[in-house]
């Protein structure tokens, strides 16, 4: 068996785990959707780190996955080589920096996909999801490792599942995989943003809590963006009003959450959109999202 340490990028529940860091009145926990998912399904994972005291904790490093303050590491039941491909990231911190606030009875997250990071053998960037994790069992375990101080603040252990794709599964990923085709395709790269909202309005009808609708309003706009085709004019109201939607309509989701990540890191929105999408999990991520950016901009 071959155990791969994994930072993730970074994106309520069914399933959630935690473990408090005794003394420190700090908890750690991982949020999924479920435990069972069909074969290049997109796993949305929350990874949140709570204050349960009375005063304001100070991280001394930033609660990210790319910087490796925050670590997962991911065990496969069959033997996989599951390999960290994902980008790092670090921050150089002047003598005046205090650190990371996170005030009394609050939280601080950190979202993201699975298969953005990690998978067996080497990504396929045209794919969406680029990355594979093989149909198996895995074990996963989330820490804060970036505060000397606080020391090693761990979640308890995940286990989740992988399956094999039921015939509408197989045609759900395949139609997701021609819509991403069209942003390598030169002569067609222009129609990839509006074929994406069509495509993601189409799903939605089909099925409000389609799994692939956070991805392609995410990862899949991301996309958009590196092929020289930012959204813009109509297209950006549309895709904001689709974000919106979807995570208004499944608060309690980590895809929502996911999905509210994208819109804030996209948008400067007005305090009512916080309002709107509730005191759940994706609530909860956009208030984070919010407070850390007004911190920033001190």
């Amino acid at each position: 068996m071959r155990k791969s340490t994994v930072l993730l990028l970074l994106g309520c529940a069914a399933l959630i785990v935690a473990q408090p860091c005794q003394g420190q009145g700090l908890e750690l926990l991982v949020h999924m959707d479920k435990n069972r998912y069909f074969e290049d399904e997109p796993i949305y994972v929350v990874i949140e780190l709570r204050n349960l005291t009375a005063d304001t904790a100070w991280l001394a490093s930033p609660f990210e996955t790319a910087t490796r303050d925050v670590e997962v590491v991911i065990e496969s039941n069959e033997g996989f080589d599951l390999r960290d491909t994902g980008v790092r990231a670090s921050h150089y911190f002047g003598p005046e920096w205090p650190g990371v606030p996170v005030p009394p009875a609050t939280s601080i997250f950190e979202v993201t996909v699975l298969q953005r990071q990690w998978g067996a053998g080497d990504p396929t960037p045209r794919r969406l999801p680029p990355r594979r994790l093989p149909i198996g069992s895995y074990r996963m375990s989330a820490a804060y490792v970036g505060d000397v101080d606080l020391g090693r603040i761990e979640a308890a252990e995940v286990q989740f599942s992988i399956r094999a794709r039921t015939q509408v599964e197989a045609e759900r990923y395949a139609r997701v995989q021609r819509v991403a085709a069209i942003a390598w395709n030169n002569q067609e790269r222009r129609q990839y943003l509006p074929q994406l909202l069509a495509t993601t309005v189409d799903m939605l009808r089909s099925d409000s809590s389609d799994v692939f609708v956070p991805y392609l309003l995410h990862d899949g706009v991301s996309l958009a963006k590196a092929v020289g085709h930012d959204p813009q004019g109509p297209d950006l109201p549309r895709l904001r009003a689709l974000q919106l939607a979807f995570a208004r309509a499944q608060p309690g989701k980590a895809a929502a959450a996911f999905i509210i990540a994208a819109y804030y890191a996209a948008h400067e929105s007005p305090a009512a959109d916080v309002i709107e999408v509730g005191g759940q999990l994706a609530g909860r991520v956009a208030r984070d999202i919010r407070s850390r950016a007004r911190e920033t901009r001190r």
